[in-house]
């Protein structure tokens, strides 16, 4: 897998009532083929994706989110995008995702 071949996204995710839901999206999205990191936050009702475009598409990701009876959508730009920022800083696949990032 290069580095050129990893892209990020950030899910808006309806329907988490609690943690566990936290745990189930996230345990499922690490277990696909294809995910290098998977981050959920119930709180912020947000996925933060890193992944292989060369192996798994946006598409599938959301598919396997909406499986689990939640509603994902590809997100956009909110107050708590520093936070992914930080997120995805703190990693190797780091310059990736913050190129994705666009500032008003």
């Amino acid at each position: 897998m290069g580095e050129n071949n990893l892209s990020c996204i950030e899910l808006n995710i309806d329907r988490m009532t609690c943690a566990n839901c936290q745990n189930r999206i996230q345990t499922a999205l690490i277990k696909l083929d294809g995910i290098v990191k998977a981050e959920v936050s119930f709180s912020l009702g947000t996925a933060s994706v890193v992944f292989d475009k060369t192996v798994i598409t946006t598409e599938k990701i959301i598919d396997c989110v909406n499986a689990l009876g939640y509603n994902a959508v590809v997100g956009t730009r909110n107050k708590n995008i520093s936070r992914a920022i930080v997120f995805f800083f703190n990693y190797s696949y780091n310059l990736c995702c913050a190129s994705t990032f666009r500032f008003a």
